[in-house]
């Protein structure tokens, strides 16, 4: 409920990181982390790293939403 809007908006201001309102409960933004790491620290090519995260987070989203 709107507690837990509360309780999210409060988080996103407190470490000034605005993720909009996830259905996957995190696969989205753990995608978004793994493809960062790819990138920094394996050495993989952004578009290459964003690519795999898009079809990952598409999949999360695809399974929250039922289709």
């Amino acid at each position: 409920g709107s507690e837990m809007c509360k309780e999210t908006a409060f988080a996103q201001a407190a470490h000034g990181t605005v993720y909009p309102y996830d259905p996957t409960n995190g696969a989205i933004k753990d995608a978004l982390k793994v493809a960062a790491d790819k990138v920094e620290i394996d050495g993989i090519d952004a578009k290459t790293a964003l690519d795999e995260a898009q079809a990952t987070a598409q999949a999360a989203l695809d399974e929250a939403l039922g289709k």
